[in-house]
């Protein structure tokens, strides 16, 4: 059936169902008529401005990408008008980037505008509707109303619970857990990685890169709870099935620290945790910066864990290299420095 036809076969079922509304004539006009030319330039602006906004992102173009997507809007409000459906997908999209750009405020308001668009439109289960209330989540987030998110990421997770698109859900269930994690609710946290973790491996293959992402990040939530037992294999396997699909990457890094500090700090295990800080060292120092604050922070361990051991000699260099960078990062009282610090003095290493 062709789409035409198609909107109009729903909306004469509409008129005819009981105890709806007739079709309206203004809704039958537009199921057939041919869209205006401020329609058509419109959607080529929502086309030009729905960028991928994760891949912009991760180029550095989001500043570039949010003054495009601004100038749509513009046309749109002007050509259309502000609450045409057309103007508020373009909205959503400088929501995004203003979310992502540091601009929490602009890009709830934003999103708050759109939404009020398209509920009553298209209803709150649409996906234009569960859109906007990601980014007011993102947003709530970027703020720091870790509340406010929770309550976002309990309805959103409601909406896909009820579609078919497992990834999706598991986006949702990833976000709800940190809110709930900067809330102390840790419980909560657990139980929503728990059901991502289901989902993602009902929908992927076991060994998969998805599933090992969710399974690491449950691990960190057992294992900020002391539940030590469950985190470690959680995190051993997310390691090994990351490493299988991806190489040495930093995401490698970043998996390896956290199983390393498991068992330097919580199990006091160095033969274990040795290993696993070097690898992730080789990684950094391989494709990170000179001087970045993720390579200093794994010098800082390693050294501290090296000292330990009888190594000063190798690790008091270390430490201190790493030291300094955090120093500079982070200001010489952050948490992870000084317990590092306590560490060394303790055992005669630090100066």
């Amino acid at each position: 059936m062709r789409p035409k036809t198609k909107a109009l076969a729903a909306l004469l079922l509409a008129g005819c169902a009981p105890g709806l509304a007739p079709a309206r004539a203004h809704d039958l006009d537009a199921a057939f008529r041919a869209p205006s030319d401020a329609e058509v330039r419109c959607r080529a602006e929502l086309r030009r401005a729905d960028v991928d906004v994760d891949e912009t992102v991760r180029n550095g173009l989001a500043e570039d990408a949010l003054r495009k997507a601004s100038a749509s809007l513009t046309l749109c409000e002007r050509e259309l008008s502000p609450d045409h459906l057309d103007t508020a997908r373009v909205r959503i999209v400088v929501a995004r980037l203003s979310a992502e750009t540091g601009d929490a405020r602009t890009a709830r308001a934003q999103a708050e505008r759109a939404l009020a668009v398209f509920v009553p439109a298209e209803g709150e289960a649409h996906g234009d509707s569960v859109r906007a209330l990601e980014v007011m989540e993102m947003a709530a987030s970027a703020a720091k109303d870790y509340a406010q998110a929770r309550s976002l990421g309990l309805r959103i997770v409601a909406i896909r619970e009820q579609s078919a698109n497992a990834p999706r859900l598991v986006r949702a269930l990833e976000r709800l857990a940190f809110a709930c994690q900067k809330l102390g609710q840790p419980s909560e946290a657990i139980a929503a990685l728990t059901r991502a973790l289901e989902k993602v491996s009902w929908a992927e293959p076991e060994h998969s890169e998805p599933v090992a992402r969710v399974r690491a990040q449950l691990g960190v939530m057992y294992r900020d709870t002391g539940d030590l037992a469950r985190a470690e294999p959680l995190l051993a396997t997310a390691l090994a099935d990351l490493a299988r699909g991806s190489g040495e990457v930093e995401e490698v890094a970043v998996v390896a620290s956290l199983l390393a500090a498991l068992h330097h700090w919580g199990t006091r295990d160095f033969v274990r945790a040795e290993p696993l800080y070097r690898r992730a060292l080789a990684i950094r120092v391989a494709r990170l910066p000179r001087g970045h604050v993720k390579t200093a922070e794994t010098q800082v361990n390693l050294g501290v864990l090296l000292c330990e051991r009888g190594a000063c000699s190798e690790g008091r260099p270390m430490f201190d290299e790493g030291a300094l960078v955090l120093e500079r990062q982070a200001g010489r009282d952050a948490p992870e420095l000084a317990r590092a610090r306590n560490r060394m003095r303790s055992l005669g290493a630090a100066r």
